[in-house]
């Protein structure tokens, strides 16, 4: 058993270090997750919180003065046995937890409640967690929106793990000459962000389509032109400061700030090459929005998956009715009326191929085999095609142990899974190359 334990932590730490998270510069993204878990909770401190191989060092904190803590010390270790939401009432009623340094001293926690972030391949990082230093209690649509949140967590991971693949596959991809420029062009018309490239004399030597949509110019008016020259309304600004930091420092930067010509914000990804700086951007201004409506509205979780255009779902397995969103309905394809709430409404769609094992899915996580119900599957439309869907959710169980109700959210990744297998081919083709 202690020999299995250790192959699981080592897959583990070694997930952690894929996601390139510890020890980085703090980010808004993360800081205003961290403060959405704080308010909402009513509680003095939050943390988003990764678990090293020896320490918990915090990605974004709140009302706390370190930023990191030894792995031995803290309470981060019962989400990570259980694999699941844990809520602490009050420390000192638990006998096992009295002695525990975060309880006997700074920050002297009474009440704790966290959830585990766990990744879409099951690897647990770490946690977001809500403390007090007195005794509490939280609701359990306050334990649901923690949960939403977590899953923000893990989006803001799995972005910044697909830019950096990106990235390092662009570098090779423009060691190739013209054949290779061939390969890498294909690659970043294909993405969704913005992209362009400059060499070091700041002229642009590449535009991909979505970057012409955004800037509102076309590759011809760009390629070979000095970006100062072609954009001087964002000189002195943060773009500008940051690009030339990353050719002075050599370090890669990313940032978010206001593009006043199309009134819009934009999150940049800007990365140094001997040639000269590759950026990639894309419009956040929705997404900056809607953290806004969450903090004026205060419900936060359900604004959250709104805010990333997924269908909602909400499972009540007394009566085997399901409502399904609006957003969930036009996702296929239906106007509002053209589904029933019935639960076959939902499970004759489902592909085939796939229908099994997510209904084997469904009864795992009734069983409490796993924390969460996550499955990635195809949907069919109203016009015949197929979608791929993310499909998340969790149950509620009553005091009798039986499950309730069941709310989740469909994703549409039908783009992530058409990109992957457009990577998978480019890297065929190269290494056939190579």
């Amino acid at each position: 058993m202690k020999a299995r334990h250790l192959d699981t932590e080592t897959v583990r730490l070694e997930a952690l270090r894929q996601y390139q998270i510890l020890d980085t510069e703090p980010e808004e993204a993360y800081d205003n997750l961290a403060q959405l878990a704080a308010f909402l909770c009513g509680t003095p401190i939050s943390l988003v919180n990764f678990i090293d191989e020896n320490r918990q060092w915090f990605k974004a904190k709140v009302g706390l003065d370190v930023s990191e803590m030894p792995r031995s010390v803290g309470l981060s270790y019962l989400c990570q046995e259980q694999r699941n939401v844990v809520v602490v009432p009050d420390t000192l009623a638990d006998e096992k937890l009295t002695s525990n340094s975060v309880v006997t001293g700074y920050p002297y926690i009474r009440f704790c409640a966290g959830v585990p972030l766990i990744t879409p391949m099951g690897d647990m990082l770490g946690t977001l967690c809500v403390i007090d230093q007195i005794p509490r209690q939280i609701s359990q649509k306050q334990i649901e929106a923690l949960v939403a949140l977590s899953r923000l967590v893990i989006d803001q991971l799995e972005l910044r793990r697909h830019v950096a693949e990106v990235s390092q596959i662009t570098e090779k991809l423009m060691a190739h000459e013209q054949a290779a420029r061939t390969r890498i062009t294909n690659l970043l018309e294909s993405i969704t962000d913005g992209f362009f490239a400059l060499d070091k004399k700041w002229r642009f030597t590449y535009i991909n389509g979505q970057a012409e949509r955004l800037l509102q110019k076309t590759q011809n008016e760009l390629l070979g032109k000095n970006i100062w020259e072609m954009f001087p309304e964002i000189i002195g600004t943060t773009f500008y400061c940051e690009y030339q930091r990353a050719i002075l420092e050599q370090v890669s930067v990313e940032f978010e700030e206001f593009y006043l010509p199309q009134q819009c914000w934009l999150q940049v990804h800007a990365y140094p090459a001997k040639e000269g700086l590759s950026i990639y951007f894309q419009d956040v201004t929705e997404r900056r929005r809607t953290a806004e409506t969450l903090r004026e509205r205060q419900e936060r979780w359900q604004l959250a998956l709104h805010g990333n255009n997924d269908g909602i779902w909400d499972w009540n397995l007394k009566t085997n009715e399901v409502f399904f969103s609006t957003q969930w309905k036009e996702m296929l394809g239906y106007k509002d009326h053209e589904v029933s709430n019935c639960w076959d409404e939902w499970t004759k769609r489902i592909h085939p191929d796939e229908r099994d094992s997510v209904l084997q899915a469904f009864q795992d996580h009734f069983a409490k085999k796993t924390p969460f119900y996550v499955c990635e599957y195809r949907v069919q439309c109203q016009d015949g095609s197929y979608k791929w869907i993310l499909d998340r959710g969790q149950a509620l169980w009553d005091a009798l142990g039986d499950v309730v109700r069941m709310v989740g959210s469909y994703t549409d990744i039908t783009d992530r899974k058409r990109a992957d297998e457009e990577l998978k081919r480019q890297i065929i083709v190269i290494a056939i190359i190579c």
